[in-house]
């Protein structure tokens, strides 16, 4: 039976590349310590280079963000209306044909 695949939080791949990048290890002292390929380091460090090593949202927090999105689409719809019904108040409220 192979070994099993560890999973490492992108918390913790930051905190490694951080050592390395800062000069407290060098790749080789990091695979040893953490007893993680270097291949694997290596691929970290590269991502972070590129700006891709971050926390992907969660499920919730994409349902938040889209909620968030039709809450604002529905803030700028009534803000048009209240500034419609302003412009309304403004002109005399309503149209009438002249005085009687």
């Amino acid at each position: 039976m192979g070994k099993t695949r560890r999973k490492f939080s992108v918390g913790f791949k930051q905190q490694v590349v951080e050592e390395i990048e800062s000069g407290l290890l060098t790749t080789g002292e990091a695979f040893r310590k953490y007893e993680i390929s270097a291949g694997a380091i290596n691929r970290w460090i590269e991502k972070r280079q590129e700006g891709m090593l971050v926390e992907k949202p969660t499920t919730e927090e994409k349902a938040l963000r889209a909620e968030n999105e039709k809450l604002k689409a529905k803030i700028g719809e009534l803000t048009m209306q209240v500034d419609l019904l302003k412009k309304d108040e403004g002109d005399g409220g309503c149209e009438s044909s002249g005085p009687d």
